[in-house]
């Protein structure tokens, strides 16, 4: 019996780049044509979301240079930040029936960026 490993496509985003963006990169709040390096991986950001949203969301689109593909990458509960009490609140809502508009913003900021 032989068994097949399928090939990784180095063009894409692996797991790790992505785990990468939203737990180190996100908090680094980069601007607009901003670019960094994510193991051996180049992204642009082509649009930045920081501390504009009174919901709390905070959020950047960035296109992996290698691959092309873009990547919308949002922040996770940053209580320094400066809707610090509204990721707070967010999160005790996460846990009741109505959506928390942290949540909406978060889905129309996607449909905006959907259009790149």
């Amino acid at each position: 019996m032989t068994v097949t490993i399928p090939e990784i496509n180095s063009s894409t985003t692996s797991d790790q780049n992505l785990v990468e963006l939203a737990g180190f990169h996100a908090y680094e709040q980069y601007k607009e044509d901003d670019v960094f390096e994510a193991n051996g991986s180049s992204f642009i950001v082509h649009d930045d979301n920081f501390e504009e949203d009174s919901t709390g969301l905070d959020a950047m689109t960035v296109q992996n240079m290698n691959s092309g593909e873009y990547h919308v990458v949002y922040m996770g509960t940053d209580i320094h930040g400066k809707y610090g009490m509204e990721d707070l609140i967010t999160n005790v809502n996460l846990l009741t029936p109505p959506v928390p508009e942290q949540l909406e913003s978060a889905d129309a900021y996607f449909s905006e960026m959907d259009t790149l």
